[in-house]
């Protein structure tokens, strides 16, 4: 996968690409099965790993910044290459 892919990809699972970005992307993922099964994959690897945040009453502005972070997290753990993405985020958050 092309480096201007895993960026498409990755604001595509975090929904920041534009309507119009997002409308392209959409019909290129009709033809890449590999897309398809990547963006599967990465979900439900972010769907493991939000599991493990507590579940406590935020304000709005607190759980949009939480959000944040974390979106940012996981890009920048996605983006990173040898490891899976399930040892990439238990080695960032062992440390």
């Amino acid at each position: 996968m092309i480096e201007q892919e895993k960026q498409i990809l990755s604001a595509y699972i975090d929904g920041t690409l534009s309507p119009t970005k997002k409308m392209e992307f959409e019909t290129l993922l009709k033809n890449r099965a590999d897309l398809q099964e990547e963006i599967l994959r990465r979900r439900t690897q972010i769907s493991r790993m939000l599991n493990y945040l507590p579940r406590v009453g935020l304000s709005k502005e607190a759980r949009e910044n939480i959000e944040q972070e974390v979106k940012s997290t996981i890009k920048q753990v996605i983006d990173q290459k040898n490891e899976s993405l399930w040892e990439r985020i238990k080695d960032t958050f062992s440390r």
